[in-house]
């Protein structure tokens, strides 16, 4: 072996020995909370559920926003509410549920409005390595999920950042406990928990918490252009469900009327391209999910008590005339 070979190889073993150690600096510490793990409870009714049933996957303008066993009762079918993070990209959203969808299921997918754009703070179709990450940390089976080589170089990209943030933590942790002090939590850690999700996968540790500090108001849509491949990736999707007898619908997030009046241009925009791609007769326009700001609670995507109930109201009906659609196109 040359010198430069050897140089060459240990240059490998060295990146390699680093790798492997910073990867299992970030698995074996604990994280911060323990909201991912839902992930696990989530997974495991959806694995449960009998006969036809209906998965919602998105962002968690689900998991903040919907009343799932409402759902169940009305329709009378299994729901499980597969709503985490819109940072996971809608790729991982529909992959980590499909091995599970049988003829007859219904996948309704709900993407918040910047999950339809380029440029945002995460890729539209394959996410953030980070909260690829989380997932996998807190269910291995996640891992089938990531089909893509952008979505295993992201993740692997991320765990430096992980590791610091970890070791960043834990030296926090350990200067404020010399001083008799704990750390300060942000309050939405307190709600964004495992323990904060009910048995369907809605998170409910928030409806009677109020929200003292301020609302993420989202960005200004106007300068980010259609990502495209998001509605090719929802309309080959659909074609391939349709195979196996797998209806897909999709439904707008809820949004506040404040932020709808300042951005109606490029919503109603993603609604006319989702309704030539995926459509026609989309089930229900996004001037049917808008609703009164003081509705919702930390971020514009997420509802509050009452809000949730109201989009969970608005949503039955378009659902039951959805399944009603499909039955008469089976006959």
């Amino acid at each position: 072996m040359s010198a430069a070979s050897r140089l060459l190889f240990r240059s490998l073993l060295m990146v390699a020995l680093v790798t492997a150690l910073v990867a299992a600096f970030v698995l074996i510490v604990p994280d911060g909370n323990d909201y991912a793990l839902a992930t696990l409870d989530k997974h495991e009714r959806l694995g449960s559920i009998e006969g036809r049933k209906m998965v919602f996957v998105g962002g968690s303008n689900l998991a903040f926003g919907l009343d799932s066993e409402m759902v169940e009762r009305e329709l009378g079918m299994g729901v499980v509410n597969m709503g985490m993070n819109a940072f996971l990209g809608l790729r991982f959203f529909i992959d980590e549920v499909e091995p599970q969808l049988e003829s007859g299921d219904v996948l309704v997918v709900a993407l918040e409005t910047v999950g339809y754009l380029q440029g945002q703070e995460f890729d539209a179709i394959d996410g953030a390595g980070l909260d690829h990450l989380a997932m996998v940390k807190a269910r291995p089976g996640s891992m089938r999920a990531l089909k893509s080589v952008r979505q295993w170089r992201r993740l692997m990209a991320s765990l430096p950042y992980a590791a610091q943030a970890k070791a960043l933590r834990l030296i926090e942790s350990s200067l404020l406990a010399t001083t008799g002090r704990l750390p300060e939590r942000h309050p939405i850690l307190l709600i964004e928990t495992r323990d904060g999700f009910n048995r369907w996968g809605d998170l409910v540790s928030h409806l009677d918490r109020p929200w003292e500090l301020e609302r993420h108001e989202g960005a200004d849509l106007a300068g980010f252009a259609l990502d495209e491949r998001v509605f090719r990736h929802l309309a080959e999707t659909r074609d391939r469900l349709a195979t196996r007898g797998v209806e897909l619908l999709v439904i707008p997030t809820p949004i506040p009327k404040s932020y709808y009046r300042s951005q109606e241009q490029t919503i109603e925009l993603i609604a006319k391209r989702l309704d030539e791609t995926v459509g026609p007769g989309l089930l229900i326009a996004p001037s049917d999910m808008v609703f009164e700001d003081h509705l919702f609670y930390d971020d514009i995507y997420h509802l509050g008590r009452s809000g949730r109930q109201q989009r969970t109201e608005r949503l039955i009906e378009p659902l039951i005339a959805a399944l009603a659609r499909e039955v008469r196109s089976e006959s």
